[in-house]
């Protein structure tokens, strides 16, 4: 699909009332710029709204939840161009009529991923004095996941501004994922698929990761054909947009796992991932919602990862201050010395009572790298601070002497991340000794942790 398209445009069940439009995907976010007669009814629609099309080339075209950009201003003028932003636009059949659409594979190509694997097929040979340039193509790394998932890591080589073999010409290279379902997945599931990742390649580089093109690779879509249905083949194609984040270079002393590292055993380092999404997905989303923020005050920042390091402990550590049968009986003792009108009250406050405070969390995930912090001492004070800090700033009490000041804070931040990061290292296999060695690597965890 060109960068620009023309064609006609217009709400689910209301294609009377089309009108022109021109779509642009070179954006950070698709935009299509509407007008004519028939828009002022789109630029009242309340977001998120499905907008269909027709270009002029006879493809079809849907914009999946969608959003007015200055709608306001032309309904009061009448006059102008409407902008619509969407999240992700799909050319081709697929949700045109509202049918459910399946899928057996998908290609993705994401930003920074040619940096980070820092694979290329351009070799140079020094001979009498001379550099030789040559071209050695790259064999896809290929692996197998779980549930009958097949994956590979590609290349690409394009030499369309040349012609190999004279004395000058340019290479474009490009890396890629693709993964082949032998359940098939649809639309949705497939945006989830790359969101995880997508979060993989984030948690790599600790750097924003954007998700350039989600193609899927065989497309079906259920057709009555006669008295039955059928799964017919399709050609779609989805331009997905996931994350704000302009494009940054990696620094490659501020990852925290290296593709020469996982190289030969990719495919089981991403397996681990995708199912450690399914037990800790709601600490990885604190976790990356701070890293994805372009503007975040540090005092949010602090109580995210506060919020993303308990989650993280209840689900990985469970650890619980007495034995849950034990409790549980000392549990209903309490209860029965309380008057009836106020045993549900009572019940309410006291069952939470086993659960570890945010301080014993910080203390027993430190003591979990003691070879990595062993250069950190006073662990005890840390935690105490930490808490005292987070309970200031959630409840917003008395000022104590141990909640950090601003000025700290942008380091303890540092901490608590690093932290954290530590902890998933463990949960996707990493031994005490790699991530020792992680840290060694890694200037920014050494700079916070030796503090």
């Amino acid at each position: 699909m060109k960068e620009t398209n023309k064609g006609y445009w217009w709400l689910p069940g209301d294609e009377d009332s089309k009108c022109n439009g021109e779509l642009d995907t070179s954006s950070r976010y698709p935009v299509l710029s509407l007008n004519g007669v028939g828009s002022d009814n789109i630029a009242r629609r309340v977001p998120p709204f499905v907008m269909h099309g027709l270009l002029l080339n006879g493809l079809k075209v849907t914009m999946l939840e969608c959003h007015t950009n200055g709608g306001s201003q032309f309904l009061h003028t009448g006059m102008g161009e409407l902008n619509i932003e969407s999240s992700c636009v799909i050319v081709g059949d697929s949700h045109y009529d509202g049918g459910e659409n399946v899928y057996s594979g998908v290609k993705l190509s994401l930003s920074l991923l040619s940096e980070w694997t820092h694979l290329t097929a351009i070799k140079i040979d020094h001979q009498e004095g001379k550099q030789i340039i040559h071209l050695e193509p790259i064999e896809a790394i290929k692996f197998n996941l779980s549930n009958g998932i097949k994956g590979e890591l590609g290349f690409t080589i394009d030499e369309k501004f040349g012609t190999y073999g004279k004395e000058s010409f340019s290479v474009s290279e490009d890396t890629y994922l693709e993964f082949s379902f032998e359940s098939k997945k649809n639309i949705t599931e497939l945006e989830e698929f790359g969101r995880k990742i997508q979060t993989f390649l984030m948690f790599c580089t600790r750097k924003p990761i954007k998700i350039e093109k989600m193609t899927p690779i065989i497309e079906y879509k259920k057709r009555k054909i006669g008295n039955s249905e059928r799964l017919v083949p399709i050609a779609d194609t989805v331009y997905a947009y996931f994350i704000e984040n302009d494009e940054k270079k990696i620094e490659y002393r501020n990852q925290l796992i290296w593709f020469e590292d996982i190289k030969d055993k990719f495919g089981e380092s991403l397996e681990r991932w995708l199912d450690l999404n399914e037990s800790i997905r709601p600490a990885l989303d604190l976790l990356f919602s701070v890293k994805r923020a372009t503007h975040m005050y540090l005092e949010n920042e602090f109580l995210v990862l506060c919020q993303a390091l308990e989650s993280l402990h209840r689900r990985t550590m469970g650890r619980k201050a007495f034995d849950e049968a034990k409790f549980d009986t000392m549990l209903v003792d309490m209860i029965a010395t309380v008057p009836d009108e106020h045993k549900e009250w009572w019940n309410g406050k006291l069952k939470n009572l086993n659960s570890p405070t945010l301080r014993d969390r910080l203390q027993e995930m430190v003591g979990s790298f003691q070879e990595v912090w062993a250069g950190y001492k006073g662990v005890d004070v840390f935690a105490q601070r930490i808490s005292a800090t987070r309970n200031y700033y959630t409840h917003f009490g008395d000022k104590t002497k141990h909640v950090y000041s601003l000025e700290e804070m942008m380091l303890v931040v540092g901490k608590l991340e690093a932290l954290i990061e530590m902890h998933v290292l463990k949960e996707l296999g990493f031994s005490t000794k790699d991530i020792v060695d992680i840290c060694n690597k890694n200037f920014m965890w050494k700079e916070v942790i030796e503090r």
